[in-house]
């Protein structure tokens, strides 16, 4: 059998078209992927990002609040509007680690060990600033001068750990 010229340009568009129609099932399929991993970002880490970023926000309205605590020593009224403050953002931080902990199931390992070390920072960092409540109540130089110093390591090594979660 002989191959014409027609037979040729035949053929030779013939593979290309091929080529074609694989280039495009291909593009197609790549897409999909694509829009799986579109819809994983959406579903599951852009509301473990926005939890991680109020964890982040409610954790330094405690810092705050207590600085203000400390300094209205002495002032019952407003020591108990900072007192109430304080615990408003305290049930906040627990609603918000309570959602990270729901959304575990959607992380990693190395994620779930570092929410489950967040847990355990945020309860000591709860009890540093309950001791720095209660040594403040006492209005001494020395109790102002233990809750400065207390808060501050604390605070910054929770705020590492939140940042931490959020950025994996």
């Amino acid at each position: 059998m002989r191959f014409t010229i027609g037979r040729k340009l035949s053929f030779t568009f013939a593979l290309v078209f091929a080529l074609n129609l694989l280039a495009a099932a291909f593009s197609y399929y790549q897409l999909l992927e694509l829009a799986t991993a579109q819809k994983d970002v959406t579903d599951k880490r852009y509301p473990v990002i926005n939890t991680v970023f109020d964890l982040r926000v409610a954790s330094q309205r405690t810092a705050s609040v207590i600085r203000g605590y400390l300094l209205f020593a002495g002032d019952d009224t407003k020591e108990t509007e900072t007192k109430r403050d304080w615990e408003q953002s305290w049930g906040r931080l627990d609603k918000d680690i309570s959602k990270v902990k729901e959304m575990t199931r959607f992380m990693g390992q190395e994620n779930v060990d570092r929410v489950r070390l967040l847990d355990q920072r945020l309860t000591a960092f709860h009890q540093v600033q309950r001791e720095i409540i209660e040594n403040s109540d006492r209005h001494t130089p020395e109790g102002n001068r233990v809750a400065v110093s207390a808060i501050k390591g604390s605070a910054l090594k929770l705020g590492a750990d939140i940042t931490n979660l959020g950025r994996d």
